[in-house]
């Protein structure tokens, strides 16, 4: 997922759901303008790390916690993946929008 670093709410504000991702899915309600509440029950507020929160979790069922306007909070248990997948996941949305623009 990629995150709106305007947000000034509590939690992690979704701005992008990277296909190929753990949340990339037909299982999974989270889109764009969800909000990451908590991680393995420890809630993200203004002033959360959340980089010590995410440390060390990749291929570790973790827990989420989720909220969005006019729906009910819910949880969804993924296994996160490496920071190296998730480059290529980036290269691969990079190299897709780039032939988008070229056609």
């Amino acid at each position: 997922m990629l995150y709106d670093w305007n947000f000034e709410g509590d939690g992690l504000k979704v701005s992008e759901v990277i296909a190929g991702g753990p949340f990339d899915r037909a299982s999974s309600k989270v889109k764009a303008g969800s909000v990451v509440k908590a991680v393995n029950g420890v809630k993200i507020d203004k002033d959360t790390d959340y980089t010590e929160i995410f440390n060390n979790l990749s291929g570790k069922k973790t827990l989420i916690s989720f909220s969005a306007p006019g729906q009910e909070n819910w949880e969804e248990v993924i296994l996160p993946i490496s920071a190296g997948a998730l480059n290529d996941l980036l290269y691969n949305r990079w190299v897709k929008s780039r032939e988008e623009e070229v056609d």
